[in-house]
């Protein structure tokens, strides 16, 4: 599942969509989507939660590990 903003997204905007790439070890971007000019909303895979003893599931720590490239020096991305 490659992680992007998706060569459809090139046309309504002005400047080239960033990369995203978590096809590595640990990398658990699912999606990344543009929705403005500088602003991506970023879908995660899910964590692995196994349950504890008498069957309730403890909690998760959501981690972000995935790479950016294409960035414009000195420009503000937002990622939601």
């Amino acid at each position: 599942d490659k992680a992007g903003g998706g060569a459809a997204g090139t046309a309504q905007f002005r400047t080239a969509p960033l990369k995203f790439e978590s096809r590595f070890e640990s990398g658990n971007l699912k999606r990344a989507l543009r929705i403005g000019e500088w602003e991506y909303k970023l879908s995660m895979r899910d964590d692995v939660c196994l349950p504890q003893q008498g069957g309730e599931v403890k909690q998760c720590t959501q981690w972000f590990y995935f790479r950016v490239g294409g960035a414009r020096p000195g420009e503000k991305y937002v990622f939601n």
